[in-house]
């Protein structure tokens, strides 16, 4: 919402969220010949992302720490601020939303107009996510600490 995360800095004009806007805010991006070439790197990275955004949601003093130096927000109740409203964007299953995709592309077309022309899912390998997702390892890995109210 409007209020959260708002200085005299910063305001948050919309949030994506609460609009209920798909867009694909974040992945990870790799060739099919590099995944081909090398599938148990693309399960680790995938793994250490799922990894990353735990820790993200997890930690919030490290990643207001990290997020006070990088932007340059030096009051900690903004920065604080920040993170809460951050932490909802980094999903606990981060699958990739083809609708979401679909946005960039039909944005993306008003300069490059094939782009408009091409099927997200031409984009998209959930295998490795699922995999995770299939195991049990992401519901096990936010079973370790105590959910917070946005979990």
């Amino acid at each position: 919402s409007s209020d959260v995360c708002s200085s005299d800095l910063y305001s948050v004009l919309m949030d994506a969220i609460e609009a209920k806007l798909d867009f694909q805010l974040g992945g990870i991006v790799s060739s099919k010949e590099t995944v081909a070439h090398d599938p148990d790197m693309a399960r680790r990275v995938v793994k250490s992302y799922v990894e990353g955004c735990h820790y993200f949601r997890r930690n919030a003093d490290f990643s207001v720490g990290l997020q006070k130096k990088y932007s340059r927000v030096e009051d900690p109740k903004i920065a604080r601020q920040c993170h809460d409203l951050y932490s909802h964007y980094f999903l606990k299953k981060p699958y990739p939303s083809a609708k979401g995709l679909q946005t960039v592309l039909t944005n993306l077309s008003k300069k490059i107009p094939e782009a408009g022309k091409v099927s997200p899912e031409r984009f998209i390998d959930r295998s490795f996510l699922k995999e995770l997702d299939d195991s049990g390892f992401i519901d096990d890995l936010y079973k370790r600490e105590p959910a917070g109210d946005w979990a």
